[in-house]
């Protein structure tokens, strides 16, 4: 019996040095449009890499599709320094977004993660019938974004701009918005978020208004290729319109912030974000916007995005409608 218990503590050693050489050999490869697999990888060549993921299986990814990889390794050697970090979790979305900020803040071997990416949209259609007022029209979009990731705090701003006009009647789109959101993460599934967003609108007669929203945060679905992210939180709202008094301008009220994106393959996401404010004082005042987007990743740093984007305002501009829909399609660059 006394010789058992002395080769208990060196039976215990082995195995946990086996259970840590299993765990060093996991591998975290990051795709173009934010999907993280974790597994080990098989085989690879000048354009394809097969991996096996823990829970996809066998998956076959296309070299330019791989944003993050575990660097000069062979196909089962790995760094100590690429094995995941045990605190990292997901951010607010799988894919980087220009609009909203979110790209998963997944266990890489790097402990800071930079997203950056810009957007340009640009469309034209000429005028069916200048003589009855169909004249030409155009419309104008760019968006940028920028987060830094870690495995306990996220930080993100972002910036966007809409001109549209139908001659030779006046723009009716012209509005530009800045957001600015910190996730601390609490729990791989848990966070606490505080989000700013500003917007000038003059064709809706907002000089400026300010959305102010902070709450709990929680991944309700986390998977390789899935996420859901709902975030309900107490916010204030304040601003300056031109037909409203001041009174109708301060509001402390509650909403929330939800996202979901989904990877159908390596290269082709969607994502889906949607934000509500809502104020305790007057019934009437519901700020939201929200956005869907298809994005295509053509190159590592290229991507094509089509997006709808919709605002609701229940105090408008008398004489414009609540909802405001937009679509845009472009190119996304991501450096």
């Amino acid at each position: 019996m006394k010789r058992l218990l002395r080769a208990l503590p060196a039976f215990s050693l082995i195995l946990l040095s086996a259970a840590l050489g299993r765990a060093a050999e996991a591998q975290t490869v990051i795709l173009a449009n934010g999907t993280t697999l974790v597994g080990e990888i098989v085989s690879e060549s000048a354009s394809e890499l097969t991996f096996k993921d823990s829970v996809l299986g066998l998956v076959k990814v296309p070299t330019h599709a791989i944003k993050s990889r575990p660097s000069g390794e062979s196909s089962h050697e790995v760094n100590a320094a690429s094995k995941p970090a045990a605190a990292a979790a997901p951010a607010i979305a799988v894919t980087a977004a220009p609009t909203t900020g979110g790209t998963a803040a997944s266990a890489n071997a790097n402990p800071v993660k930079w997203t950056r990416s810009v957007q340009l949209s640009w469309g034209y259609m000429s005028g069916p019938a200048p003589s009855l007022g169909a004249g030409a029209s155009r419309n104008l979009s760019a968006n940028f974004a920028i987060e830094r990731a870690t495995a306990e705090h996220i930080a993100g701003l972002g910036a966007n701009y809409n001109f549209a006009r139908a001659k030779p009647a006046p723009p009716y789109a012209n509005n530009a918005s800045v957001y600015f959101q910190y996730d601390y993460i609490l729990s791989p599934k848990n966070r606490i978020v505080s989000r700013t967003d500003w917007v000038r609108n003059p064709i809706q007669s907002i000089n400026h208004r300010t959305e102010e929203l902070i709450g709990f945060a929680r991944t309700l679905v986390q998977t390789p290729t899935t996420n859901l992210l709902l975030g309900p939180g107490l916010g204030y709202s304040f601003g300056d319109k031109e037909y409203v008094g001041d009174l109708d301008n301060h509001h402390f009220g509650y909403g929330f912030y939800q996202v979901f994106s989904h990877a159908f393959s390596p290269t082709i996401s969607l994502q889906q974000r949607l934000f509500l404010f809502r104020s305790v004082e007057d019934s009437k005042y519901i700020i939201s916007s929200g956005s869907v987007s298809l994005t295509a990743q053509l190159t590592k740093t290229l991507a094509l995005q089509s997006s709808l984007n919709a605002a609701y305002d229940g105090r408008p501009v008398p004489g414009t409608e609540e909802l405001q829909i937009q679509t845009n399609t472009g190119l996304r660059i991501q450096f």
